[in-house]
C-alpha cells in the first residue's frame, strides 16, 4: 500500500520580511517544484491553503 500527502499552495507577492520558507518535494519527481510558483523563490506558511491526502494499493 502506498500513501502520499501533498499540499495545496496559492501563490501570491512575494514579502520582504518571509518568516518561514517552503520548498516543496513531495510528488516523487527528481526536480523541486518551483516552476509552478509563479517566479516566487520560496513559499511561506501564508501560500499554503489545504492538504490532499491520498492512498493507493501497489499489487
Amino acid at each position: 500500500m502506498f500513501t502520499e500527502e501533498l499540499k495545496a499552495f496559492k501563490p501570491s507577492a512575494v514579502s520582504t520580511l518571509p518568516h518561514q520558507r517552503l520548498l516543496t518535494k513531495g510528488d516523487n519527481n527528481y526536480v523541486d517544484d518551483i516552476e509552478l510558483y509563479q517566479g516566487l523563490e520560496w513559499l511561506e506558511r501564508k501560500h499554503i491553503v489545504g492538504k490532499v491526502r491520498g492512498m493507493t494499493s501497489s499489487s
